[in-house]
Parts: structure tokens; C-alpha cells; sequence
């Protein structure tokens, strides 16, 4: 036996599921030890319901458009097809907005089918591991506090904010672990993180103080087990990592210098490496540095574990690099390749 025929029950009633969103499996005789995929992607067994019905959610990862819930067990396998809805999300500053997008299965953001939330001081957003939620930094503006708001993805009719929480420093950047449930958000003096357990009612741990890296932080970014965050210092080129293995009592500031031999800016932006055991930093030509003439773009490969900071790699062709975005799978192409030990691909823009 399989899924049952007919509509499966969404959350809100929309007909469309999004990834992080539950989804109630309903059929005959399932089992006592059934696997579901969806979408070609394990989805955890959550609950069973008192008439044999699965409780699952739709894993992150899988992919726009129709795609089909298998349910299999000893006795055979059913299935039936769905469709899933992936947002694509950017801070708009100077709109006081969140704009909200949803991707094509080919990846392309579909035309005339956003959203809009008026949200004024949106700063920066960053999205759950498992993509119910959205956590964005809410700059409240001079002499007032800031705050984080919540946006759920999983919402009936696109996503929707369900609550703000009050944030006494002025919210500039948000990092997300990918494999677990954690966010740190990183103000003008301190960073905090915020416990994802259950990504509507984020629990916030106490905040951290920068120290001397305070308003100088650029770019920010959360390992995928959570337990390192590494800020990205501008003004003289280092990383600050911070262990927070244990959340409620966190290890004091690790700086690493990133390029020793610089007397200007360098620094860009920050990612975490496809394989998630290092860190790639984007340095090149700023608007600090232009003073002193041309600088080539390079990438700086930091081990995780150890801190060790590799020598700088030189792209070319890329003059004065805005960002780099890292390739989570290995099937980007027309990229510019980014080579270490391991086969790694990203973009510099």
C-alpha cells in the first residue's frame, strides 16, 4: 500500500509545500518501520498519527517543482507526486523591505511572483538549516534598539513575519549553521547566537563583546556544525573565530592575521568551504586600498581545527571582487575554480 489518492493535507491549506514545511502522509497499512523519501531525499519520520498516518517535513535541498513522495515498506512502495516551493530572500535596505522570490526548478527567480514585507531597517538575512525560517537583522535606527524578526517560509500565501525580537545592538550581519540548529547575529558590539531548536521561537544566548573588532566586522559566517563563528575584520585583515562548542559559555576571541604584510584594507568577504572544514576568505581592491594603486583578488584558505592560514591564492581577471558565493555541490559551471587538495569550485563576483 501507498500514499493515499488525492490532495495531500498542507499545513495552512495553500496546496503547495515549501522546504522545512511539515506534511502528513496518509495510506493503508505503511508498516511498522516505513522510509520516506521526497523528492529523492530521505524526509525523517517525525510522528505517526493514530490511524497509521506519517508526520514528515520536506528536507532541505530538494528541488523546485513536482517532485514525488515515496513511501516504501516490507510488502512494496507507494507513491505520488507534490509540489515544493523554494523562496529565494534579499534585504532590502533602502526599500525598508523584505522581498521574497520563488525559484523556478531551473533556479531562476520566477517573474511577477513575489512578496513583499515592509520591514524598515532590514539589514541583513540569513535562512534556518532546514528552511521553515528566516532570521533578519532589523536595524532600528540611530539611538534606538534593533531587533530580529522572524519570517516564517513555510506560511500559507508566502512567507509571513511572526514575531520581532528586541536586540540591544545594532544588527548588521546574520550567519546560519547548515547542519545544525543555530544563528549568530552579529551587531555592532557583540555578537549573539540564537538557538534554532524550534526555528519560530528562536531562543537568544547571552551576547558575546567583540572587543577590539568592535564596528569593524564585514562579513560573518557560522560553521555548519555551529560551534565556530568567524567574523571577517576589515580594517586590518584578520579573521575572529570564537569557540561556542559549549553556547552558554563560549571561548574568548581567536585572531588570526590574514595577510601580516598589508598596511590597507584588503579583506572582502568570507565563506565556508564545500567540504565544511575551512574557511575561504575573498581579498582584493577595496575602496580603502585604491590609495595606494592596484591589488590582485586572492583567496585565502584557513583550516578550521587548526586556524592555520594558507598563502594567498590569485585569481585573475577579477578586479576589485564585491563577494564570493561557495558552491555547496560540485555541478557549478563557468565558475572560477578555486583548487586546494580537494576538488572545490566557487564564484568570485
Amino acid at each position: 500500500a501507498g500514499p493515499a489518492r488525492g490532495a495531500m493535507p498542507a499545513g495552512e491549506g495553500d496546496g503547495v509545500f515549501v522546504v522545512g514545511e511539515l506534511a502528513l502522509v496518509e495510506g493503508d497499512d505503511f508498516g511498522k518501520q516505513p522510509t520516506v523519501n521526497i523528492g529523492g531525499r530521505p524526509a525523517e519520520i517525525l510522528a505517526r498519527t493514530g490511524d497509521g498516518g506519517i508526520v514528515t517535513r520536506v528536507p532541505a535541498g530538494v528541488a523546485a517543482g513536482q517532485v514525488e513522495v515515496e513511501v516504501s515498506h516490507v510488502d512494496g512502495r507507494g507513491a505520488r507526486s507534490i509540489i515544493v516551493r523554494r523562496w529565494a530572500l534579499i534585504a532590502d535596505r533602502a526599500g525598508a523591505a523584505l522581498h521574497a522570490w520563488p525559484r523556478a526548478p531551473d533556479g531562476v527567480l520566477a517573474d511577477g511572483e513575489g512578496a513583499r514585507l515592509a520591514l524598515p531597517g532590514a539589514w541583513a538575512v540569513g535562512i534556518s538549516a532546514g528552511g521553515e525560517t528566516a532570521l533578519v537583522a532589523v536595524d532600528g535606527g540611530a539611538g534606538k534598539p534593533g531587533a530580529v524578526a522572524v519570517v516564517s517560509l513555510v506560511a500559507a500565501g508566502g512567507p509571513r513575519l511572526v514575531r520581532s525580537i528586541a536586540f540591544a545592538d545594532r544588527p548588521r550581519l546574520v550567519a546560519v549553521a547548515a547542519a545544525a540548529p543555530l544563528a549568530a547575529v552579529v551587531g555592532a558590539e557583540t555578537v549573539t547566537l540564537f538557538d534554532l531548536e524550534d526555528p519560530r521561537t528562536p531562543a537568544s544566548h547571552a551576547p558575546i563583546a567583540l572587543g577590539d573588532a568592535a564596528g569593524g566586522v564585514v562579513a560573518a559566517v557560522l560553521d555548519p556544525a555551529g560551534k565556530r563563528p568567524a567574523l571577517l575584520v576589515g580594517a586590518d585583515n584578520r579573521l575572529v573565530t570564537i569557540d561556542v562548542s559549549d553556547p552558554f559559555h563560549p571561548g574568548p576571541p581567536r585572531s588570526l592575521a590574514l595577510l601580516p604584510e598589508a598596511r590597507l584594507p584588503l579583506v572582502v568577504d568570507v565563506e565556508v568551504a564545500p567540504a565544511g572544514d575551512a574557511l575561504w576568505v575573498l581579498a582584493g581592491e577595496t575602496a580603502g586600498s585604491r590609495v595606494a594603486g592596484v591589488h590582485p583578488t586572492r583567496v585565502i584558505v584557513v583550516d578550521l581545527a587548526s586556524g592555520k592560514v594558507g598563502a594567498p591564492i590569485e585569481i585573475a581577471g577579477v578586479g576589485a571582487p564585491l563577494a564570493m558565493a561557495v558552491a555547496r555541490q560540485e555541478e557549478v559551471q563557468g565558475a572560477t575554480a578555486i583548487r586546494s587538495t580537494r576538488r572545490t569550485q566557487g564564484f568570485v563576483l
